[in-house]
């Protein structure tokens, strides 16, 4: 087990945090559109997975920024790169960090202003309240949007660094020296 990241690659454990993450947004993604059209009795269900799945991802989330802040630095970045995609992948990283902590923040908003843990961890004898045109609601909502626009950046710039540029940016976030 790696424990420190090397130029060229990451450790063990941010690689970890980074591939669950990704499986757990993408699910996070996913689930709360399918909630969006369900019907009441199954959008209770969907939105209690939903929401211990964002708790988790809150909680890696804050494990990755706590890990890179006092433990580990992250690896500088490959040379051969333009300062402007130097730029670029700097910003969409941090915004991507943003609109996950955004998503979570406003997540736990929206259960305690309507007190929604009796509601989607109860008997389910609680209705669901109307929340749509709340403003914790749109700014999820609004998130979620750039959220998926961003990681489809995300990913679309890994392949392309894998299979066009064909240097070992996306090698470095994965387990070993693959």
């Amino acid at each position: 087990m790696q424990w420190k990241s090397t130029p060229e690659q990451y450790a063990t454990l941010p690689v970890a945090l980074h591939w669950l993450s990704a499986v757990a947004i993408i699910a996070l993604l996913i689930s709360g559109n399918i909630a969006s059209d369900a019907p009441s009795f199954q959008k209770m269900d969907i939105l209690a997975i939903h929401t211990i799945i964002g708790g988790t991802v809150g909680i890696l989330t804050v494990l990755r920024l706590f890990w890179w802040w006092t433990i580990d630095t992250k690896p500088a970045e490959q040379a051969g790169q333009s300062q402007l995609q130097l730029a670029i992948a700097k910003w969409v990283h941090r915004l991507l960090y943003l609109l996950v902590l955004i998503m979570v923040i406003s997540g736990i908003r929206m259960l305690f202003l309507w007190d929604l843990f009796p509601v989607l961890f109860g008997d389910g004898s609680l209705p669901l309240p109307t929340i749509e045109n709340r403003p914790p609601r749109i700014i999820h909502s609004i998130a979620s949007k750039i959220l998926i626009a961003l990681t489809v950046l995300h990913v679309i710039a890994g392949l392309y660094h894998h299979f066009f540029k064909h240097d070992t940016t996306l090698k470095r976030m994965w387990f070993g020296n693959s």
